[in-house]
């Protein structure tokens, strides 16, 4: 989704190093053209107007600066590939800076980019946040915890080792040299946004003392840290390069999302927060969402995929019985395919060996996302069964066709599925 961030810019300048006001006009509503003439080195300033806390904005206040790179950095078309250098300064009272850049000069406030999207994509606060630090394996990972919460620090970091050591017996092995999550504590909050090595999420403080509120946040650490793998490498071949410019369509989120959003559940059962039982009842809530949603009639889960910046994401009153969640949705699905791998395969396959499969056979091999035909050609590969049917439906069918295999699912012996 376009998410208009020039409209907070303001006092948008360009000079030369002498101090010379160099002349620009703006030509399109995110675009200033520059007439340089001979200056070799101009510096470009401007303000930005920064009070919108989610994981996409940017927001200021007198307790931290927290910056998402795509919504505060211009760059020049011509030097998007080209490194940089970060500096920050903060405000004197504040102490610590979290971000997935990494240091120059074992100076913390001073970070590099390997080029633009590297600065896009990694989100940084700057405050007196309190940070958790945990090593897995040799992989240095810190918990910055913005915001004022009562929480066990020690209890934290075990938990989140538990969630970081699941998701990468899944794949085999983890991509990234350090890892950073950024949880904001609000009043009232919840979601995440994905990095190449961090996330940012919001968690409301209550989370800590209220059991499910805390497996809740446990599956969304979950969720952003599986897609380490599934969308930040593992991706839809129109995911990249980026295009900061325009909306981008797939038809795919509802693998990339939906299976993720069965895995984050799947990852907390595994590393041992729900019982069976527990688990099994986040299945029936999901299943009787889909199944009270007017709009699984209406729309299928690739529509709903490629309709996502205009539907998903701008919804209204008439949503709900239009729209159907390829989140939710998608979820509902993995979790039949689950079982129906394992039963194809008499329990030598699952879903674990499809996501490896894709990771290590072809993100490493060829560095590209998938097109619709290879993902499909990947289930069949994994699973040696024909799914021409199945992704038919994923693409015409606009109701839950897998009912009849999710319903056998929840009623089969949890550790059948477990194989």
């Amino acid at each position: 989704m376009v998410r208009e961030f020039s409209r907070n810019v303001d006092s948008f300048k360009a000079q030369s190093n002498s101090g010379e006001n160099i002349r620009f006009e703006k030509v399109r509503k995110n675009v200033w053209r520059l007439y340089s003439k001979s200056h070799k080195e101009i510096k470009i300033s401007y303000q930005l107007y920064a009070y919108e806390l989610t994981v996409r904005s940017c927001f200021v206040n007198n307790e931290q600066a927290y910056m998402n790179g795509a919504a505060l950095f211009m760059y020049a078309e011509e030097f998007k590939n080209m490194p940089s250098d970060l500096k920050f300064v903060p405000h004197r009272d504040w102490k610590e800076i979290s971000t997935g850049l990494p240091t120059k000069n074992s100076d913390k406030w001073h970070r590099t980019a390997e080029n633009y999207d590297q600065i896009a994509d990694a989100p940084v606060v700057l405050g007196n946040q309190e940070i958790l630090t945990f090593d897995y394996k040799g992989i240095p990972h810190y918990i910055a915890m913005v915001g004022k919460a009562e929480y066990d620090g020690e209890k934290i970091k075990r938990d989140f080792y538990k969630i970081v050591d699941q998701c990468t017996k899944i794949f085999g092995e983890n991509p990234v040299k350090d890892y950073t999550f950024i949880i904001h504590n609000l009043p009232v909050g919840s979601g995440g946004l994905e990095h190449m090595n961090s996330t940012s999420m919001m968690n409301s403080r209550k989370n800590y003392s209220d059991d499910k509120g805390y497996t809740n946040l446990l599956s969304l650490a979950a969720h952003e840290y599986f897609h380490l793998w599934i969308v930040k490498r593992v991706r839809p071949l129109e995911l990249g390069p980026f295009d900061y410019e325009n909306e981008v369509y797939t038809r795919q989120l509802w693998f990339y999302e939906g299976f993720t959003s069965f895995y984050d559940d799947y990852i907390v059962y595994r590393a041992g927060f729900f019982t069976e039982e527990e688990y099994l009842d986040v299945i029936k809530t999901n299943l009787k969402t889909v199944l009270n949603t007017p709009g699984d009639k209406i729309q299928s889960l690739s529509d709903a995929s490629f309709d996502a910046w205009i539907k998903y994401y701008r919804q209204n009153e008439n949503s709900k019985n239009s729209t159907v969640s390829y989140y939710t949705k998608g979820g509902l699905v993995a979790a039949a395919m689950n079982f129906d791998m394992i039963n194809a395969t008499k329990g030598e396959k699952s879903l674990d060996d499809l996501m490896k499969y894709l990771y290590v056979d072809h993100y490493k091999k060829l560095g590209r996302g998938l097109t619709d035909m290879e993902l499909q050609n990947v289930f069949e590969t994994v699973s040696g069964k024909d799914y021409d049917s199945f992704f038919e439906n994923i693409f015409m069918e606009r109701s839950l066709f897998l009912m009849r295999n999710i319903l056998i699912w929840q009623v089969s012996p949890l550790n059948v599925l477990m194989v």
